[in-house]
């Protein structure tokens, strides 16, 4: 199985999850196959052997940028490598017509191609980033048996939906876990102010929580990092907070890719995992440009 995800951060919990044996995924993986289950990066992947997959369900999870090229050149996955030449012992001339090859005709012995030997079960989260011609060529070119896509926003039209899961069923499982409230200000000041006060309230109702420690966190999105005076950029609203709402500096994070700290200079975001979970850690708002993208919600 190529399990494809739109984004580092996105493929890091996929893994976490399906090498996890108490999560439900691996679960249900693990009764289904007795056991026999090999979950990988890319880099783990390059030395897969041919047994690992004879005898196993191997799970490859991936970001898609990975495989979605227009030039193969550089790119591991479709490079000679010699840790994989037991794949390619004993091939048929039927198989082999369609795997990648050198200029001079001989076979690439490549990841690329023990994937399309495999004749993978393809699965596309976020599948409706997948729909470019680019995407469909990369598909056609893994050789799938079966390409499923997971997302909550399908291309109806050019979409075989095999599976509909309403929120109501999500809701009965316990899969939606926070009230949604969604209200509109046609000033982002006035937006922020609403959300500081609405946080607050939350952590008064937090502190009179016994057992589990809970701090609310406010995220933030801002309208792009670049400082543009027409923009609501992350540095103007990390002042606006400081300014405005006397709001400490250990207690405000900037998280965009480029930029990850804490404003008070104590911590890296890029280092801060799960201490952000921690009683010491003061954090209580992040701002930041795409996380909702990556699985923060």
């Amino acid at each position: 199985v190529l399990w494809l995800v739109p984004t580092t951060a996105i493929k890091t919990q996929t893994i976490n999850a399906l090498k996890n044996r108490n999560h439900p995924y691996r679960e249900i993986l693990d009764k289904k196959f007795s056991n026999e289950v090999i979950i990988m990066d890319i880099k783990g992947a390059q030395s897969i052997k041919k047994s690992d997959i004879e005898n196993n369900l191997c799970i490859i999870v991936s970001t898609v940028s990975a495989f979605r090229i227009k030039d193969k050149e550089g790119r591991n996955v479709f490079k000679q490598n010699g840790s994989l030449l037991e794949h390619f012992e004993e091939i048929s001339k039927e198989v082999e017509k369609n795997l990648d090859k050198e200029e001079n005709g001989e076979t690439i012995f490549s990841l690329m191609n023990v994937i399309k030997m495999s004749t993978p079960i393809i699965i596309a989260d976020e599948g409706h980033h997948v729909k470019a011609p680019l995407s469909i060529e990369m598909f056609q070119r893994m050789n799938p048996s079966i390409v499923v896509e997971f997302t909550a926003t399908p291309i109806l039209a050019e979409s075989n939906v095999l599976v509909d899961v309403g929120v109501g069923e999500l809701k009965d499982e316990n899969m939606i876990k926070m009230p949604i409230i969604l209200s509109t200000s046609q000033q982002w000041q006035k937006t922020i102010e609403e959300g500081v006060s609405k946080r607050d309230e939350l952590e008064k109702i937090a502190d009179k929580e016994k057992g589990e420690y809970i701090r609310p966190i406010s995220l933030i999105q801002a309208e792009q990092v670049k400082e543009d005076a027409k923009k609501i950029h992350v540095k103007k609203i990390a002042q606006y907070l400081i300014d405005e709402h006397k709001i400490p500096l250990n207690q405000i994070a900037i998280n965009t890719g480029d930029v990850n700290i804490v404003l008070d200079g104590s911590k890296n975001m890029t280092e801060l995992g799960d201490d952000i979970f921690e009683k010491d850690c003061e954090i209580r708002y992040i701002i930041t440009k795409d996380k909702l993208k990556e699985g923060w919600d």
